[in-house]
Parts: structure tokens; sequence; C-alpha cells
């Protein structure tokens, strides 16, 4: 209720020379309401009513249903950053309607699309926008509300402690490993390699032979 919608009429044959202005009524204005002059109709209460435009001799009308509309989707956890293989859930707190959802950036609701109706959590491998709307027999579908989402990731950088040659930085998303592939065995006159070790602010730091250490096959980040 309190939603407005506006009300034309159409003349047949479009070039006709006679075009009298319309008159607009309603036959219960305790369910909407019409501006007389303008044809703009305003929702009151749930229900249906008859909209009636006067043209001179000629009449036109069309039903009005004024009803519920559905709760729009809501998603956990919102959006943001999350790990890869994170499952997000859509929920409404209209009881009995269902969710419909694309993943490919388009809008559910526009005709012709060819939505998902959710069933199960969502997992995020990748980053994703979610366009979910809700529906429901009886009532209006919910707006369309998007859920968009980023894997977690940070930069991992090597500190060769002196040695050579370099190993060049790593991107790596949140809950993934680094590919030790790319990662170099430096050098250094007078000392052996001894290994890799993780240190603050997601540097990677290498240990010579003097140092106690152990050596990390698979780093893991979790943070």
């Amino acid at each position: 209720a309190g939603e407005s919608g506006q009300l034309t009429v159409s003349y047949q044959p479009a070039n006709a020379t006679e075009k009298p202005k319309a008159v607009w009524s309603s036959s219960n204005e305790n369910i909407a309401t019409v501006d007389q002059a303008t044809g703009k109709v305003t929702a009151v209460a749930y229900g249906t009513a008859k909209i009636t435009a006067k043209c001179g001799k000629y009449t036109a009308a069309c039903t009005v249903n004024v009803c519920e509309q559905v709760k729009a989707p809501q998603a956990s956890p919102d959006v943001g950053l999350v790990e890869k293989g994170q499952e997000i859930v859509l929920t409404t707190e209209t009881a009995g309607a269902s969710i419909r959802y694309t993943t490919d950036g388009t809008d559910p609701s526009e005709q012709g699309a060819k939505p998902l109706t959710y069933k199960n959590p969502i997992c995020i491998g990748k980053d994703m926008t979610i366009r979910a709307y809700a529906v429901k027999k009886g009532y209006a579908d919910s707006e369309v509300k998007d859920f968009t989402y980023q894997i977690d990731k940070c930069t991992v950088t090597f500190d060769t402690a002196g040695g050579s040659p370099d190993t060049p930085a790593q991107t790596v998303e949140k809950g993934g490993y680094l590919d030790m592939q790319l990662v170099n065995t430096p050098e250094k006159e007078n000392y052996r390699f001894a290994g890799w070790y993780a240190g603050k602010w997601k540097t990677i730091h290498l240990l010579w032979l003097f140092q106690a250490a152990r050596l990390l096959r698979r780093l893991y980040f979790s943070s």
C-alpha cells in the first residue's frame, strides 16, 4: 500500500482527430484511488479495484490488484571478502516464498532470464555477484538484491636475507597454498640454504645453515 502507478489512454486509430480527455474513477477507493485528471493510481489497502476511464461516450477499464510484496532475500554471510569455498545461505522473511537467483550478472526477474531456484547454500569458488529475488503465489515479487563476494587474497614476498636469486612475490588466495615450484633456492657465499619460514606481514624469510629451522614444503595462509 502507498505505492503509485500511472495509467494512460490509448486512442485507436492513433491519428484520430477526436481525442476527448479521459476522466478517471475507481470502483473502490478503500483499495486504490485514482486522480480523475491524470490517471495516477495509488494503492491504499490489499484487495482489488476496477479503474475506469471515461472518454466522451467511450469507456475503458482495467483491474488493479493491490497485494503484499514478498520480503527481499537476505544473505549470510553478508557481502565482502570471503575464503574460497565459503557457502552463502539465502533466506527471506516471507514464509512459503521461494528464491530465484543468478550468478552471471543477469537480472533474474527479467523476462527471458533463466534463474536458478535456491535449494542449497551457494559455494563461492571465484569472485561472484549473486542477484536474487523472492516470489510467492498471490504476492508481488520482491525487489532484486545483489550480493557481491570477492575471494580474499594476499601478496606474499620473499626475503632471501642477502642470498640470490630473488624469488618473485606471489598472490595467494586465503585458504590456499603457495606454488613452491616458483620459489627459487638462493645461494649465499659461506652459507648453505636451510629453508624458509613464515614471518610477519605475509613475508617468507630465509634461514641459513647456522640457524635452527624447519623446512616448509607447503606454506598455508589463514590470514
